[in-house]
Order: C-alpha cells, then sequence, then structure tokens
C-alpha cells in the first residue's frame, strides 16, 4: 500500500504582502518619511534589512537550504514585534528548516509564533503547520491546522485548495467515515482536492476487496492531476495507481511507472523537505519488489527508504518503510533483523500510519513467532490479539498468500473452526468482487486446503499471481491426501524451486530437508549471522568509510548529496551496531574490513547527484 502521501508544500509567503521596493537613491527625508508613516527610522532600517535577508533567504532555499536557514532566522532577529512583513519571514524561516530537513524545528518554529491564525500570513503559517504536522504523523494536528485554514476568509484560492488535500489525508488516518464521507464529496464538486480525494477512496476500495473500483478511482485521479498538474497530489496518485496496477496483475507496468517516479522524485528540488520526496515511491519499490519475489532488493530499497524517514522523523513515512525492510528481511531468512525492525518501532514509539500497516505489523510478527517458536505459538496469536487478520481483506489483497498460510497454520494447530471462519470470510470477498483475481485464487486455495481437494489447489496453483503464494499453494497440493505419492514428490520439489527463485531462504530449506537435500538452514533459523560490519547497509558502510578518513559529518553530507540530519542518523546507527564509542574504534574498523578506497564514492566533479557506493549499488541523490 502506498504510504500517505509524498507531499510538496508549496512556497506560501513569497513577497507578495512586502511594500514594492522604491527605485533609485534612497532620499534623505528617509526619516521624515518614516515618521509621516507613523514608523521610527531605526525601525524602518531594520525592516529593509529584514526584507533583504529574507529575499536571500528565498533565493538560497533550494540550493542552499542550511544557509537559507541562517538568512532567515536573521531576519526574525531583526524583525520587531509590529512590523507587517513578520509573519511572512516566519514562514520562509519554517520553509528554510524544511528544505533543510529540519522537520520537528519547523513544526516548533510555527508553534511558538505569535502570528495571528487570521490573514493571509496566518493562513500561509497554517498551511505549511498542517503539511509538517501530517508528515511527521500527528494527523489529528494536522487535520486541526488544514480545518484552520479553511475557515480562514483571507486565505488564497490555491491554499485552501492544498489545505483540502492534506485535510482528506489526515481523516483517513485519524476518523475514515468522515474522510470517506468529505471524499466522496469533493470527487461530485470536482477541483484540485478531487484527485486526492480519488486516491482516499481508491485506497478505502482496495482495502474492502474492491480492486476495480479501486483501479477505476485511481486512474481517474491520475487524469485530474494530468489535467490540472499539482505536485502536492501527482505523485501520491500515481503510487496508488501502481500498487493497484500491481494487486490487479500488472506488475510489471506498476514497477516500471515507479520507478520513473523514484528517478524524478530524486532530481526535483523542492522547499518541502527533498529528500521525503524520494521516500514515498521507494517504498512504494519495495512493496512490489517483494510481491515479484525479489526480497534482497526489496531490503535495500527499504533501507533507504527507512533511513530518510527517520532521520527526519517523517512518521508518516517511517512507519510503511519499517514493516516492509522487515517483511523483506524476513523472507531472505534474517530473523534478528526483522526482529530488530519490530522491536526499534516499538521503542521509538512511532505511531501507526494507518490501520493497515497496524495489521501489516502484525502479520510479519505472526510469521516471525512461527519460524523462532513454531505453529503453536503463532496459531495462538492468530486465534488472540491477532485475530483481525483472518478477516483482513486488505493483508488478502496485499499478500494473497496470507491466507492460505493461516489457514495451514490453524489446521497444523487444531483450530478447524477458525480455519473455515478464514475460508468463509476470503469466499464472501471472492463472491462479492468477482473481477478480482487475487481473491478468487486466495479462496481456492483456503478452501482447497480444508477439503484436501487436488483440483483446487491446482487451479490456485495456477491463478495465484505472486511467487510466494503459488509456490506455497505448490507446497500445500503436494500435502494433499488424495496426491499419490510420486506426484506429491514432484510437487514439493516443484514448490521449493518457486520459493528459492523468490528468495524465501527459510521456506525454501524447510523443503529442501523434507526432500532430503543437505546443506540448508535448520528449520526457523537465519543463515549464519553476518560479523557486525557486514551487518552495516551500504550507505551506511559508505558513510563509515568516509568518517574513518577524517570527514566531518558536514563534510560527509555534502560529498555524498545528504542532509546532515541523515548523516547524523546514520552514524548513531553505525555505532549502535558496531558497539563503538568514538569515530577513532571506527576508523580502526573501517582499516581492518575495508580495503583501501574500497567504499570512496566517486562524484563527477561538482555535481554529487550520482554516488558510487560499496558493492557496485548505485545510490541516487534521494537514496
Amino acid at each position: 500500500m502506498p504510504t500517505g502521501t509524498s507531499l510538496t508544500c508549496p512556497p506560501a509567503g513569497r513577497a507578495r504582502n512586502a511594500d514594492p521596493p522604491t527605485k533609485g537613491p534612497r532620499r534623505r527625508d528617509e526619516p521624515a518619511r518614516a515618521r509621516s508613516a507613523g514608523r521610527p527610522a531605526a525601525y524602518s532600517a531594520a525592516g529593509a534589512a529584514a526584507d533583504c535577508l529574507e529575499g536571500a533567504a528565498r533565493q538560497a532555499i533550494n540550493q542552499m537550504p542550511e544557509l537559507a536557514v541562517r538568512l532567515a532566522l536573521r531576519a526574525l532577529d531583526l524583525t520587531e514585534p509590529d512590523d507587517p512583513g513578520r509573519g511572512r519571514r516566519i514562514v520562509t524561516a519554517i520553509e528554510a528548516h524544511l528544505a533543510a530537513g529540519n522537520l520537528a524545528r519547523a513544526i516548533e518554529l510555527a508553534e511558538e509564533t505569535s502570528v495571528p491564525r487570521e490573514g493571509r500570513d496566518g493562513g500561509d503559517l497554517q498551511q505549511v503547520l498542517a503539511h509538517a504536522l501530517l508528515v511527521n504523523g500527528r494527523h489529528a494536528e494536522a487535520a486541526v491546522a488544514a480545518r484552520r485554514v479553511l475557515d480562514n476568509p483571507a486565505a488564497s484560492a490555491a491554499a485552501r485548495a492544498q489545505t483540502q488535500a492534506v485535510r482528506l489525508l489526515a481523516l483517513r488516518y485519524t476518523d475514515p467515515a468522515l474522510g470517506r464521507a468529505e471524499a466522496e464529496r469533493w470527487l461530485v464538486r470536482g477541483g484540485h482536492p478531487a484527485a486526492t480525494a480519488g486516491c482516499v477512496l481508491a485506497e478505502l476500495a482496495w482495502q474492502r476487496g474492491a480492486v476495480e473500483e479501486a483501479l477505476k478511482l485511481s486512474r481517474d485521479a491520475v487524469r485530474r492531476i494530468g489535467e490540472r498538474t499539482v505536485s502536492v497530489w501527482s505523485t501520491h496518485a500515481q503510487l496508488v495507481c501502481a500498487y493497484v496496477t500491481a494487486v490487479a496483475g500488472d506488475t510489471d507496468s506498476a514497477l516500471s511507472a515507479v520507478l520513473v517516479l523514484v528517478q524524478r522524485a530524486a532530481a526535483v528540488r523542492t522547499t518541502f523537505v527533498p529528500e521525503l520526496r524520494s521516500v514515498p515511491p521507494m517504498v512504494t519499490q519495495a512493496q512490489l519488489l517483494l510481491r515479484i519475489g525479489q526480497p534482497r532488493e526489496a531490503a535495500g530499497v527499504a533501507r533507504r527508504a527507512v533511513a530518510a524517514s527517520r532521520g527526519m522523523q517523517a512518521r508518516l513515512h517511517s512507519e510503511p518503510a519499517t514493516c516492509v525492510l522487515a517483511a523483506a528481511l524476513l523472507r531472505t531468512g534474517d530473523l534478528d533483523g526483522a526482529a530488530e525492525c519490530l522491536e526499534r518501532d516499538r521503542f521509538d514509539g512511532v505511531p501507526p500510519a494507518g490501520a493497515f500497516w497496524r495489521r501489516y505489523r502484525s502479520w510479519i510478527n505472526v510469521q516471525l513467532t512461527a519460524a523462532r517458536f513454531g505453529a503453536e505459538r503463532a496459531a495462538r496469536l492468530l486465534t488472540g490479539p491477532d485475530r483481525a487478520l483472518l478477516t483482513s481483506a486488505a493483508l488478502a489483497v496485499d499478500e494473497p498468500g496470507a491466507p492460505g498460510w493461516m489457514t495451514r497454520t490453524l489446521l497444523a494447530t487444531g483450530h478447524g473452526d477458525q480455519a473455515a471462519a478464514v475460508a468463509e470470510h476470503i469466499e464472501r470477498l471472492a463472491r462479492e468482487h468477482p473481477r478480482a483475481a487475487v481473491l478468487r485464487a486466495a479462496a481456492l486455495h483456503v478452501r482447497g486446503l480444508i477439503r484436501q481437494d487436488a483440483a483446487m489447489l491446482e487451479s490456485a496453483c495456477a491463478e495465484h499471481l505472486t511467487p510466494w503464494a503459488r509456490a506455497l499453494a505448490t507446497e500445500d497440493l503436494a500435502g494433499c491426501r488424495t496426491l499419490e505419492a510420486q506426484r506429491a514428490r514432484r510437487r514439493l520439489a516443484e514448490a521449493r524451486e518457486l520459493f528459492e527463485r523468490g528468495g524465501a531462504v527459510l521456506d525454501a530449506g524447510r523443503l529442501a530437508r523434507r526432500l532430503g537435500e543437505p546443506g540448508q538452514p535448520r528449520p526457523g533459523r537465519a543463515q549464519p549471522a553476518p560479523g557486525p560490519w557486514e551487518r552495516l547497509s551500504d550507505i551506511e558502510r559508505t558513510v563509515a568509510v568516509l568518517v574513518s578518513e577524517g570527514l566531518t559529518n558536514g563534510q560527509v553530507a555534502r560529498r555524498i548529496s545528504l542532509s546532515p540530519h541523515t548523516v547524523n542518523y546514520h552514524m548513531r546507527g553505525i555505532f549502535k551496531k558496531l558497539g563503538i564509542r568514538s569515530r577513532a574504534q571506527l576508523a580502526g574498523l573501517a582499516r581492518e574490513h575495508e580495503p583501501r578506497g574500497a567504499n570512496q564514492p566517486q562524484v563527477r566533479g561538482d555535481d554529487a547527484s550520482t554516488v558510487r557506493a560499496p558493492r557496485g549499488q548505485v545510490l541516487s541523490a534521494g537514496r
């Protein structure tokens, strides 16, 4: 499921409220003119200097955001409390912080300010604040800030339309029923927010199993974006459409579309936390890679998304990114890594990005429990605190093998009634949405398991759209009591091969042992754990080597085109994984494990848009 939105806050303040600059040299009677306007001469001089600094900050905001922050804050220092340009300069300072990746500080600045909520400047401030709060995961507060803009008669039409989109997205998390009602009204009413309304309704549709309706709504949203290009919604609409397209069966087209969005997001500079523009496309890319059976590649993409979103406290994106990373690590057999993702999420107190991701996290935990402690413990979760998974339409659509896996686990542990409830639910969904192939295959799989019907399981193998679900159905067919032994063994070997091709290390090893093949990992255990240095991600090793060569965090950030906050985040992760406390210790480990120059990023001249990372991978500037 796409992770919320790729919000790009439009420049709110600009200089529209400022007096036009006077042409020609300053007149000597400037103090007299200032007094005639009711202002002291010193006040006018300070205001003029603040205007110059603010203008410079706006010019630097895209290319040199850290400089823009310093200029904007200096402009605020020179601004008197009753200066009419104060509100505009506060908005500029907030946007500079956002461009520099200081999401939390931008929110603090907006909340600390005494600018009135009414008026045009107040509308601009609340508009920027609503965007920032949404990305920070504070959905209820974002909806309140958005409501203030909509209730402000002085707010511009563009600000009201953009803020209405934020409100729709915030309500999707805090009050889905109200969010759906408002989205339906906007879809009929039309205008710019109708595209976001279509996306909200499309996500709600596929989460209840209505794949065809979701596809129609998401395509209509993309069409509306084409007619009225508004960057604040375009990426979100295209991601929703790509994801639903993959669910409907055309994963290749969906993945191609998402890759284009990833590249475009990395190339475009914006004033709203530019690096976060790449995160939603990367999370969706990782989801699709996992769906087509490339979990290792999915884990690599998800790691970069986690680093970017956590480094800037973008909790709206960090929860989905962490969940996808945990799922990919689990699939590859890295049980410790998957568990660490879930535990770190709980420790950091990151709020879930909606009900879907809360259940997705529970689904990963149930699988992890089965791998570590056996089916009985997993069944206790499915029949206890996580029983909502048994009737989750969204989970069945996102992971078509989930209903079959849960049914198998319940049957194996003597919970036949609960297994029958899964079958009844998935069959009802398939009847309600007859054109949803993903649900039809899942229903055949579950019912075939319960009835031990080889023909049904054969059909499920043929109709499943994802490699993991197809391998599960093939394994269940091999275990069907009505199948003769030689044919069952052939099917078991076929299932092992499908698991292996799909990167499912533990499942492939489990079937290899049943087939008597040597050299496979023991059940429920990952491959031998790598050493601390090998557990560093590619980007962490790159940062570690550069720091070991004496570069400061700021120099590293400029060298590989990351924000200083993201580099700081990576450094904390590096120190924790390696169990060290100083840069000197890091330098020693780097010399021990990395040949000289092996991890040195290759930057072409002054263009740092492409970095050569370890193991031959190429990382974009957007990570």
